[in-house]
């Protein structure tokens, strides 16, 4: 009997040491949801972590249902400032469209003092915890890019980025450090925290601001904490480096006015500008600091009126699907 008894401790040991090692993610057991990166993975939709930089991140991942062989565009969707990827994937709605157009979508999450609250991004001069400790988004962006390359079949020619407030200044940042990764980009609600633009490939740009942005005002915010710049000297930076002409062409501005609510839009179109791309700038008048077309009244209180009067997602992916690397 006391054999008996080492080997039912010797089991017991072994037992407790596979949990350990489960729990620190040293064997497969992971969730199904967390599948191994040598998997192709079936369209829908999965929360993915990976380690970069020796921090433990992570993204929401949607695969559209497949219409062919040929490797799938990918739009990167990030959240705003104080957000995270889960309500920022219902707040867009772009799983939907992603499907209707067969498209990748990547959500990623940011940083923060509380793991998937409260997640900022590090633009540039904004914003908290990302910025005061550094934190390398940029590579965080393209190492998720990399590791969904390896469950699904993308296009690398055809990357394109939006996200709103924070994120769309993320989204400024890495166009502005690597223009020649990027096919696109569609910023809501956010302006370029950077200094510089480094690259020299042309960037097509869709940019949509509200008028009545109470949270990035569109004439921008002094002050020592959330500093703002006037959305137009975003834009001017933007169409220096792309070589555009400096006015509007008239030719093509166009007015849209919401049925059920006292909101317009209008919109300006720069071009052509340096090897044909263009810059689409989309002011809004009535709306708050939203997603135009997404889950409305989304926290009216907080961040204004939500809107009808554009469908970003809508417009993004037609603005997009002109261009690749």
């Amino acid at each position: 009997m006391p054999y008996l008894d080492l080997k039912v401790r010797y089991h017991l040991f072994a037992l407790f040491m596979l949990c350990l090692l489960v729990l620190s993610g040293f064997v497969g057991c992971m969730p199904s949801h967390w599948p191994q990166s040598s998997q192709t993975l079936a369209p829908g939709d999965y929360e993915r972590r990976l380690m970069d930089q020796g921090r433990n991140r992570s993204y929401l991942l949607h695969i559209p249902p497949k219409q062919g062989n040929e490797p799938l565009p990918v739009v990167v969707n990030f959240h705003g400032g104080g957000g995270n990827a889960w309500q920022h994937r219902k707040w867009t709605r772009m799983n939907a469209h992603a499907d209707r157009n067969a498209y990748v979508v990547i959500y990623p999450n940011g940083t923060g003092r509380v793991p998937d609250k409260l997640l900022v991004w590090n633009a540039g001069h904004c914003c908290g915890y990302a910025t005061l400790h550094g934190i390398d988004d940029v590579g965080f962006t393209f190492a998720a890019i990399e590791e969904a390359s390896t469950l699904t079949s993308i296009d690398l020619s055809r990357i394109y980025l939006t996200g709103l407030s924070n994120g769309a200044m993320m989204v400024y940042r890495i166009a502005a450090e690597y223009p020649e990764r990027i096919a696109a980009i569609a910023p809501i609600a956010g302006t370029m925290l950077v200094d510089a633009i480094q690259g020299r490939a042309p960037m097509p740009i869709l940019h949509i601001h509200s008028l009545n942005d109470p949270r990035v005002p569109y004439e921008g915010r002094p002050g020592a904490h959330f500093r703002f710049p006037r959305v137009e000297r975003t834009i001017d930076q933007w169409l220096r480096y792309n070589d555009c002409p400096v006015q509007a062409d008239a030719r093509r501005s166009m007015m849209r006015q919401s049925v059920r609510l006292e909101h317009r839009a209008k919109r300006l179109v720069y071009g052509p500008c340096r090897d044909g791309v263009e810059v689409r700038f989309w002011q809004l008048e009535g709306p708050g600091h939203v997603w135009p077309g997404g889950l409305p009244d989304y926290f009216p209180r907080l961040l204004g009126a939500s809107t009808d009067v554009l469908n970003a997602n809508e417009l993004m992916w037609q603005f997009f699907s002109q261009y690749h690397r």
